[in-house]
Protein backbone atom coordinates (compact mmCIF):
# COMPACT_ATOMS: atom_id res chain seq x y z
CA UNK A 1 0.00 0.00 0.00
CA UNK A 2 3.07 2.59 1.07
CA UNK A 3 4.95 1.62 -2.40
CA UNK A 4 1.43 2.04 -4.54
CA UNK A 5 1.13 5.68 -2.63
CA UNK A 6 4.59 6.59 -3.50
CA UNK A 7 4.48 5.93 -6.99
CA UNK A 8 1.15 7.63 -7.46
CA UNK A 9 2.56 11.09 -5.91
CA UNK A 10 5.61 10.15 -8.22
CA UNK A 11 3.16 10.01 -11.36
CA UNK A 12 1.46 13.49 -10.10
CA UNK A 13 5.26 15.36 -9.85
CA UNK A 14 5.89 13.71 -13.32
CA UNK A 15 2.58 15.06 -14.55
CA UNK A 16 2.50 18.66 -12.56
CA UNK A 17 6.53 19.17 -13.93
CA UNK A 18 5.12 18.70 -17.97
CA UNK A 19 6.04 21.57 -20.50
CA UNK A 20 2.58 22.25 -20.14
CA UNK A 21 2.50 23.61 -16.88
CA UNK A 22 5.96 25.12 -17.11
CA UNK A 23 4.78 27.63 -19.28
CA UNK A 24 2.01 29.11 -17.22
CA UNK A 25 1.19 33.04 -18.38
CA UNK A 26 2.91 35.67 -16.43
CA UNK A 27 0.53 37.33 -13.32
CA UNK A 28 -1.30 40.21 -14.41
CA UNK A 29 0.38 43.51 -13.57
CA UNK A 30 -2.09 46.09 -11.17
CA UNK A 31 -3.28 48.47 -13.71
CA UNK A 32 -3.19 52.27 -12.78
CA UNK A 33 -6.13 53.27 -10.09
CA UNK A 34 -9.26 54.77 -11.98
CA UNK A 35 -9.82 58.77 -10.94
CA UNK A 36 -12.73 59.12 -9.18
CA UNK A 37 -14.69 61.80 -9.83
CA UNK A 38 -17.09 64.27 -7.78
CA UNK A 39 -20.04 63.01 -7.06
CA UNK A 40 -23.18 64.25 -9.80
CA UNK A 41 -20.22 64.20 -12.82
CA UNK A 42 -22.34 64.49 -16.14
CA UNK A 43 -22.07 61.42 -18.56
CA UNK A 44 -19.69 63.79 -20.73
CA UNK A 45 -17.48 63.94 -17.57
CA UNK A 46 -17.43 59.96 -17.20
CA UNK A 47 -17.06 59.09 -20.71
CA UNK A 48 -13.74 61.80 -20.83
CA UNK A 49 -12.83 59.83 -17.53
CA UNK A 50 -12.74 56.51 -18.70
CA UNK A 51 -11.07 57.70 -22.08
CA UNK A 52 -8.22 58.89 -20.07
CA UNK A 53 -7.62 55.79 -18.12
CA UNK A 54 -7.87 53.97 -21.56
CA UNK A 55 -5.29 56.50 -23.04
CA UNK A 56 -3.17 56.34 -19.30
CA UNK A 57 -3.39 52.42 -18.62
CA UNK A 58 -2.07 52.07 -22.48
CA UNK A 59 0.92 54.29 -21.49
CA UNK A 60 1.67 52.52 -18.97
CA UNK A 61 1.49 49.27 -20.79
CA UNK A 62 4.09 50.40 -23.49
CA UNK A 63 6.49 51.78 -20.70
CA UNK A 64 6.39 48.06 -19.34
CA UNK A 65 6.75 46.79 -22.39
CA UNK A 66 9.97 48.93 -23.69
CA UNK A 67 12.04 48.45 -19.90
CA UNK A 68 11.09 44.76 -20.37
CA UNK A 69 12.53 44.72 -23.89
CA UNK A 70 15.30 46.85 -23.14
CA UNK A 71 16.22 44.73 -20.60
CA UNK A 72 16.43 41.82 -23.23
CA UNK A 73 18.22 43.54 -25.13
CA UNK A 74 20.55 44.17 -22.97
CA UNK A 75 20.73 40.25 -21.49
CA UNK A 76 21.79 39.78 -25.27
CA UNK A 77 24.50 42.04 -25.42
CA UNK A 78 25.87 40.88 -22.56
CA UNK A 79 25.74 37.41 -24.29
CA UNK A 80 26.97 37.68 -27.42
CA UNK A 81 30.39 37.79 -29.30
CA UNK A 82 29.43 39.11 -32.34
CA UNK A 83 27.36 41.55 -33.46
CA UNK A 84 26.19 42.24 -37.68
CA UNK A 85 23.69 44.35 -39.05
CA UNK A 86 22.00 42.39 -41.86
CA UNK A 87 19.17 43.16 -44.71
CA UNK A 88 16.77 40.45 -44.86
CA UNK A 89 17.51 39.80 -48.97
CA UNK A 90 15.06 36.89 -49.83
CA UNK A 91 12.25 35.05 -47.51
CA UNK A 92 11.15 31.51 -48.92
CA UNK A 93 10.48 28.05 -48.23
CA UNK A 94 12.39 24.66 -47.75
CA UNK A 95 12.07 22.35 -50.56
CA UNK A 96 10.72 19.54 -48.48
CA UNK A 97 12.81 16.91 -49.74
CA UNK A 98 14.85 16.91 -46.81
CA UNK A 99 12.72 15.00 -43.91
CA UNK A 100 14.25 17.07 -41.70
CA UNK A 101 13.39 20.38 -42.71
CA UNK A 102 10.10 19.87 -44.87
CA UNK A 103 8.39 23.42 -46.48
CA UNK A 104 10.32 25.21 -43.61
CA UNK A 105 9.90 28.59 -43.67
CA UNK A 106 13.66 30.56 -44.92
CA UNK A 107 15.26 33.92 -45.03
CA UNK A 108 18.16 34.42 -46.62
CA UNK A 109 20.29 37.82 -44.61
CA UNK A 110 22.84 39.57 -46.20
CA UNK A 111 25.29 41.01 -43.70
CA UNK A 112 26.57 44.86 -44.12
CA UNK A 113 28.57 45.28 -41.70
CA UNK A 114 30.29 43.57 -38.43
CA UNK A 115 29.61 46.04 -34.94
CA UNK A 116 32.85 45.68 -32.92
CA UNK A 117 34.12 42.42 -34.91
CA UNK A 118 35.27 41.95 -38.69
CA UNK A 119 33.73 39.15 -40.39
CA UNK A 120 32.78 37.68 -43.63
CA UNK A 121 30.14 39.62 -45.53
CA UNK A 122 28.83 36.54 -47.00
CA UNK A 123 24.64 35.38 -47.38
CA UNK A 124 23.50 33.04 -44.49
CA UNK A 125 20.42 31.94 -44.38
CA UNK A 126 17.90 30.88 -41.17
CA UNK A 127 15.38 28.12 -41.26
CA UNK A 128 12.38 28.21 -38.86
CA UNK A 129 10.41 25.38 -37.53
CA UNK A 130 7.11 26.24 -34.77
CA UNK A 131 8.28 29.07 -32.50
CA UNK A 132 8.96 28.09 -28.94
CA UNK A 133 6.32 27.09 -26.50
CA UNK A 134 6.91 29.80 -24.06
CA UNK A 135 8.60 33.21 -23.31
CA UNK A 136 10.17 35.18 -25.84
CA UNK A 137 9.96 34.43 -29.82
CA UNK A 138 13.85 34.01 -31.05
CA UNK A 139 14.57 35.51 -34.50
CA UNK A 140 10.76 37.17 -34.74
CA UNK A 141 11.86 40.02 -36.51
CA UNK A 142 13.54 38.02 -39.02
CA UNK A 143 10.92 35.00 -39.81
CA UNK A 144 8.05 38.19 -39.93
CA UNK A 145 10.34 40.79 -41.74
CA UNK A 146 10.44 41.49 -45.74
CA UNK A 147 12.95 42.07 -47.98
CA UNK A 148 14.81 45.08 -47.26
CA UNK A 149 14.12 44.74 -43.76
CA UNK A 150 17.56 45.53 -41.77
CA UNK A 151 18.37 43.71 -38.73
CA UNK A 152 21.18 43.05 -36.16
CA UNK A 153 21.55 39.58 -35.42
CA UNK A 154 23.48 38.83 -32.25
CA UNK A 155 25.54 35.77 -32.46
CA UNK A 156 27.08 33.48 -29.84
CA UNK A 157 30.18 32.98 -31.79
CA UNK A 158 31.73 35.52 -34.64
CA UNK A 159 30.66 32.76 -37.56
CA UNK A 160 27.65 33.41 -39.46
CA UNK A 161 26.01 30.01 -38.88
CA UNK A 162 22.41 29.05 -37.78
CA UNK A 163 23.40 27.79 -34.50
CA UNK A 164 25.33 30.59 -33.56
CA UNK A 165 22.09 32.89 -33.76
CA UNK A 166 21.10 34.15 -30.78
CA UNK A 167 18.50 36.47 -31.98
CA UNK A 168 17.59 38.60 -34.33
CA UNK A 169 15.86 42.60 -33.65
CA UNK A 170 14.93 44.87 -36.58
CA UNK A 171 16.99 48.09 -36.24
CA UNK A 172 13.92 50.32 -35.52
CA UNK A 173 13.33 48.32 -32.85
CA UNK A 174 16.53 48.66 -30.93
CA UNK A 175 16.32 50.13 -27.57
CA UNK A 176 19.53 49.70 -25.46
CA UNK A 177 21.61 51.94 -25.49
CA UNK A 178 25.29 50.72 -26.17
CA UNK A 179 23.77 49.17 -29.03
CA UNK A 180 22.98 52.17 -30.59
CA UNK A 181 25.24 54.09 -29.60
CA UNK A 182 27.44 51.41 -31.66
CA UNK A 183 25.48 51.64 -34.69
CA UNK A 184 26.26 55.54 -34.61
CA UNK A 185 29.87 54.96 -33.49
CA UNK A 186 30.39 52.34 -36.84
CA UNK A 187 27.85 54.91 -39.16
CA UNK A 188 30.51 58.11 -38.18
CA UNK A 189 33.68 55.53 -38.95
CA UNK A 190 32.37 54.69 -42.72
Amino acid sequence: MRVGAVLLAAVVTALGASPAFACSPPSPLPLPPVPQLAPGASADDIAANERAWIEANAAWGRTIDEAVEADRQAGLLGRSDGLVLVRLDRVGRTDGIDLSQPNLTKVTLKPLRWLGHQGPLTEFQLVFDNAPPCGPERNRDAWAGSPGDVLLVYLSAPQLHQDNVLDTIAVKRLVEPRVLDALTWSDQQQ
